[in-house]
């Protein structure tokens, strides 16, 4: 089956397999993902054991994976990983010399992998000279994938940092086996991996790359967008500028693609990139696009306060549909038990997503029929988008129990329910 690098559906995710794109000079596939027919790569050092800086460029949970897979790892004789403080941005997650840098980001679905991790070489080729480790938290923290679990993400920080010192897949009870199987099982390295790094390391160098200084300039750039790699193959060379030399292992989510791909166009003529996240809303472009609908220009798409990725990942509203900024999420609001009085501390301000500020998106509003540059449609009192999420009252109907008073009144000043019909007073 082709995995084809367009829209993913986070849910459907079924199968990981392991790749590695050697991206040097000129083209070359190498035989399938046998680790006895796989090359090895190794820093330079001048005695077997060493010690490799690892960079926290991790937030949140990471943080504690990160303090716990170097543990697992420095069980071993050979590597030491130590961890220090980052030095890249997480998004961009750039290579260090002589270190290995560690990212956590909402890189998307689109990129179609859980985990990617690149070894900078040296000029000549034979050294690995920095590394970088990038963990894509749309899958591995999005709600409804199959890899939002402890184990997955074990599993890939562990796999990943394994690559930084050298290991190759293995079809044994390690972290390194990149069987779907070992995802969710396989969860730390094994006394075989620390003796296969003992074999790769027992080759003492005249140059040493670990003791480089942090600031040194590699002068390396991104290798080419990820819809150049084949992700039929297990391993492939595509040629990067400048002579340096990139090989890349993914992790690959498998899982059934729409053949149209997603159309990055806007309405207004701009193109956005797919993975990148142009708002800063932890969402990316294409995933704003295919899955949540969400505008990839407008961190805030509703304009509640909230950016679409808090929404979606951590309070889990609707990124589409306008929710108290104080917390309070509509879906916990009681429509039967009394009536919420509005609250004075909640400012009512104009946002580019909600121009008239009547706490309802503007393109909602247009889906409804309802006026996006009229705050009360129905001139009743009450605000439009209160109408809909807080009250359950008609926003086109200024009494929406015909019982004579207009809605607002009912709440603001008599107090009545103005879903339950109680007083035949004249309305206006």
């Amino acid at each position: 089956m082709s995995r084809r690098l367009a829209a993913r559906a986070v849910i459907s995710l079924v199968v990981a397999s392991e790749l590695v794109a050697d991206l040097g000079l000129g083209m070359w596939l190498a035989p399938g993902a046998s680790a006895q027919m796989a090359p090895t790569y190794h820093w330079a050092t001048k005695q077997s054991h060493f010690r490799l800086r690892v960079g926290d460029d991790v937030d949140g949970d990471w943080d504690a994976y990160l303090r716990a897979a170097p543990d697992d790892w420095n069980q071993n004789e050979t590597a030491k990983l130590v961890e220090v403080d980052g030095s890249t941005n997480p998004q961009d997650c750039q290579p260090v010399s002589g270190t290995v840098q560690v990212c956590d980001w909402w890189y998307g679905t689109q990129t179609g992998w859980l985990g990617l991790t690149q070894l900078y070489f040296n000029a000549s080729g034979d050294h690995i000279d920095a590394a970088t480790v990038q963990l894509n938290d749309s899958f591995l923290y999005a709600p409804n994938s199959p890899y939002n679990s402890d184990a997955a993400r074990r599993h890939t920080i562990c796999h990943e940092l394994g690559h930084t010192i050298g290991l190759n897949h293995v079809m044994t009870a390690s972290c390194m086996n990149n069987s779907q199987e070992a995802v969710f099982q396989n969860v730390t390295p094994i006394d075989e991996d620390f003796r296969d790094l003992r074999r790769i390391y027992e080759r003492q160098d005249t140059t040493q790359t670990v003791a480089q200084a942090a600031g040194d300039d590699l002068s390396l750039f991104a290798p080419p967008s990820s819809s150049e790699w084949d992700s039929e193959e297990d391993v492939m060379a595509l040629p990067l500028d400048e002579g340096t030399t990139v090989v890349t292992f993914i992790t690959w989510a498998d899982e059934l693609l729409p053949e149209g791909g997603v159309d990055m166009t806007l309405e207004e003529g701009l193109i956005v990139e797919p993975t990148i996240d142009s708002d800063g809303d932890h969402l990316a472009d294409a995933d704003e696009l295919a899955l949540y609908r969400t505008d990839p220009t407008v961190a805030d798409t509703d304009g509640d306060g909230a950016l679409d990725g808090e929404e979606l990942f951590g309070s889990q509203t609707d990124p589409l549909l306008w929710d108290e900024i104080s917390g309070v999420r509509s879906s916990e609001i009681a429509a039967d038990t009394g009536v919420l009085a509005p609250d004075p501390a909640l400012p009512v301000l104009a946002t580019g997503t909600d121009l008239d500020a009547d706490n309802y998106a503007d393109a909602a509003e247009l889906e409804l029929g309802l006026d996006p540059a009229n705050p009360d449609t129905d001139g009743d009192g009450v605000a439009d988008g209160d109408e809909l999420v807080s009250y359950g009252t008609d926003p086109f109907t200024w009494d929406t129990d015909g019982d004579g008073r207009s809605d607002g009144e009912e709440l603001f000043s008599t107090e009545t329910d103005p879903l339950v019909g109680d007083t035949t007073s004249a309305g206006p």
